[in-house]
């Protein structure tokens, strides 16, 4: 019965160490992430002094390409992802997409006045 009472006892031990080395990695899973989270936010009040006009689309798509480019380091390696590039990048984004709508409102803008002209000949 001891001999029962001791193997009880250390598999008790072992699951209650295995238990605080799951908590403890859980808590530093956390911090690291609420480490992450405030290095981004620094990041992103460094881009609005540098940059203060930029329009709340790219603020997001700059926190949405950093957060991406970090994970795609951690999990694959290579350079340190730059948030002047992130801005960069989501600068450029912005203005292709502006450049679009610009685009598609003259060809509108166009028809329109094509549409006009064939109905002051008619």
């Amino acid at each position: 019965l001891r001999m029962e009472d001791e193997i009880a006892r250390k598999i008790i031990e072992q699951q209650t160490r295995e238990e605080a080395q799951l908590k403890a990695e859980k808590e530093a899973r956390k911090q690291k992430e609420a480490d992450e989270a405030a290095i981004l936010a620094a990041e992103i009040e460094d881009v609005l002094e540098a940059h203060p006009n930029l329009p709340d689309r790219v603020l997001e798509d700059i926190k949405t390409i950093y957060t991406d480019m970090k994970r795609s380091f951690h999990e694959d390696g290579g350079q340190y992802p730059s948030i002047d590039f992130a801005v960069s990048l989501a600068k450029d984004r912005y203005k292709d997409a502006e450049r679009k709508r610009e685009e598609v409102k003259l060809e509108a803008e166009a028809k329109r006045m094509a549409e006009r002209q064939a109905e002051t000949r008619e």
